[in-house]
């Protein structure tokens, strides 16, 4: 699988779409429950045994817990650093299924 092209414009952007369809969107974790319900909506249409599909679902949850933890720990890392006008980008890790379903 290939390197994720995650930025925060494109965060923002689907967010933005989000809010556009229900401003409650503006809140991430209301965000952040419609991008739950799209991934089971996506996953359930990728074409493997229910056992695999459960396993994709396991292994995108943990990836999903990584970014949450990652992003956090840069985002108190910048909160204790001097200000300054630099920010630490936000390192996403790269997700590689243990098998490789729909490629």
């Amino acid at each position: 699988m290939s390197q994720l092209k995650l930025s925060q414009t494109l965060v923002e952007s689907i967010k933005q779409q989000l809010i556009d369809v229900d401003i409650r969107a503006q809140n991430s974790g209301i965000s952040a429950q419609y991008l739950a319900a799209i991934m089971g909506i996506l996953l359930a249409d990728v074409d493997t045994n229910p056992q695999d599909r459960q396993a994709l679902l396991n292994d995108l949850s943990q990836f999903s817990q990584g970014v949450m933890e990652d992003t956090v720990s840069i985002k108190l890392a910048n909160e204790v650093q001097e200000p300054s006008d630099e920010v630490q980008e936000v390192a996403v890790p790269t997700w590689n299924p243990k098998q490789s379903i729909g490629d």
